[in-house]
């Protein structure tokens, strides 16, 4: 019923298609970008410009601190750890979101595992669809073979999913050279009105 509504909303003109908010099942739903939050059946909806607005920076970074602490062991073992952004799993994209995720990613394998990090763009050396992150193993070796020739190196990624009032971010810890993850972490990050 909610998605049927929202597709009538949609398509007889009442709601514009301008920038996307979430709801519980996370089907998006459009309205103007600078309208307040909306609900519908007493669901409350936040523009996802706004999202930011809504969640804690100290919560997120205590969930990507306990995420990194468990995986340091995994982690100190490579040379370079390379830490990418994370795409949002409903549409397999990068966005405002996954660059603050990633960035505070970066910090806590820094301040937790005392290790350096290497920036990557995602889609130059992992790729994403319905089935999962796979690395694209001819970037990697070229990359392994001409810049990080005799490292040990890993990918740091993961994808984040946002459902009712909360985020869950899944992160992992892949060889580079075999594409095994090593480990997989999640957390949860509330969303607030």
């Amino acid at each position: 019923m909610k998605k049927f509504l929202s597709l009538f909303l949609v398509g007889a003109g009442f709601l514009p298609l301008y920038s996307c908010v979430y709801q519980e099942d996370v089907t998006p739903y459009y309205i103007d970008k600078y309208s307040e939050p909306i609900s519908y059946a007493n669901i409350k909806y936040v523009p996802l410009d706004d999202l930011l607005n809504h969640i804690k920076p100290q919560e997120i970074k205590y969930v990507f601190d306990k995420i990194v602490i468990s995986m340091c062991p995994c982690i100190c073992k490579y040379n370079k750890v390379i830490v990418t952004d994370l795409p949002n799993l409903s549409y397999l994209k990068v966005d405002k979101l996954s660059s603050y995720f990633g960035d505070t990613l970066r910090t806590s394998v820094s301040d937790m595992c005392h290790k350096p990090t290497i920036l990557a763009e995602f889609s130059k050396y992992l790729k994403i669809n319905t089935l999962g992150i796979k690395v694209r193993s001819r970037k990697v070796n070229d990359l392994l073979n001409k810049k990080y020739k005799g490292y040990s190196v890993a990918f740091l990624t993961g994808t984040y999913q946002i459902n009712n009032d909360k985020i869950t971010v899944f992160v992992k810890f892949i060889d580079a050279k075999t594409g095994k993850i090593l480990c997989a972490k999640e957390g949860i990050i509330n969303i607030y009105p």
